[in-house]
């Protein structure tokens, strides 16, 4: 890592479906979210989002641009996929 670009560690986060990485531009700014928004659903049914989101949770709304949702509703974290359901395997 210590001999890559910015944009190379930018573009390696932008690729964690989940939004569990994250970045933010040392001029300010953060990720641009992807457009059109888009849903897809995974094999064993969670969901993953990219685009600008306002996503409930327990703690308030939260902005993302990335996140992968619970399909099952036996996820601890929800609305995210914690992998402990059946739709997490």
């Amino acid at each position: 890592m210590d001999r890559t670009t910015a944009e190379r560690l930018a573009e390696v986060v932008r690729r964690c479906p989940s939004g569990a990485l994250r970045y933010e531009l040392v001029e300010g700014g953060a990720e641009t979210p992807d457009r059109p928004t888009t849903i897809t659903r995974g094999a064993a049914g969670q969901l993953t989002v990219r685009g600008e989101l306002s996503v409930d949770t327990p703690q308030g709304v939260r902005a993302e641009t990335r996140a992968v949702l619970c399909g099952c509703g036996q996820s601890r974290l929800q609305p995210y996929c914690d992998h402990a359901g059946p739709c997490g395997q």
